[in-house]
């Protein structure tokens, strides 16, 4: 009595899964739903945040270079070369720093976080570009559109610290204080900026003095300082 013969491997083997909707993967890529719906495939993923940060560092090496020189460099010199210097260093590279390590830290925050933090990823990448350019051009009009994208981005990425703060508790507890901290300090720097900003429609209501002492102190040792040593005492995990 002879056996049946064996169907082809081709009739036994099952059909190939069908990819994710929206999904468009490589075939040398195992394409799943989740990679479909990453947070980095719609937004600015936080590496890219933190890699555009270091754009701004040579211009804060330039300006510094003019004020040490006492040299005038496009009608600036002196304080102002040492204030662009500042800000190079802060608003441009700090911030964007921040934004990354935030991307990174978020983790499993709400779904509603995500949008949120597209807006102020890419709110602050476009913000330090248009202030520098209005104030070199003198184009009063993009220099407030510079500085309308920070007051509304940066109260934003205070907020979303404040919940990585309270939703990280596997980390340290003083380094979520710091973070919190961090975020209280960035929203009064930033209220001392949009008043300065827009003073010339109502008056010379802050001070440059006040400025320097507050602004400036508060933004690099609360914002900067405190954030940096609670995201390195936290050691966020990726999410890039």
């Amino acid at each position: 009595m002879r056996s049946r013969p064996s169907p082809p491997a081709s009739a036994r083997a099952p059909p190939p899964a069908s990819p994710a909707p929206g999904c468009s993967c490589a075939a040398s890529r195992p394409c799943t739903a989740s990679s479909a719906s990453s947070p980095g495939a719609a937004s600015p993923p936080p590496s890219l945040a933190l890699d555009l940060s270091l754009v701004w560092l040579p211009g804060a090496a330039v300006w510094l270079l003019v004020y040490r020189g006492d040299l005038v460099l496009g009608g600036f010199g002196g304080l102002a070369a040492v204030l662009t210097a500042g800000h190079f260093h802060a608003a441009g590279f700090g911030a964007l720093v921040m934004v990354g390590l935030l991307g990174r830290g978020l983790g499993d925050a709400p779904d509603w976080t995500r949008p949120v933090y597209r807006l102020v990823a890419v709110v602050l990448i476009l913000a330090f570009p248009l202030l520098a350019v209005g104030i070199g051009a003198g184009a009063r009009p993009i220099e407030l559109a510079g500085a309308g994208l920070y007051v509304l981005g940066l109260p934003l990425l205070a907020g979303l610290q404040l919940v990585a703060a309270a939703r990280l508790r596997d980390g340290p507890a003083w380094a979520r204080v710091l973070l919190a901290l961090s975020a209280g300090s960035l929203l009064l720097s930033t209220t001392l900026a949009g008043m300065y900003a827009a003073q010339g429609f109502y008056g010379a209501a802050v001070r440059i003095l006040t400025m320097l002492r507050a602004h400036g102190l508060v933004n690099a040792l609360g914002f900067l300082g405190l954030g940096l040593l609670a995201w390195g005492g936290l050691q966020a995990p990726r999410r890039d």
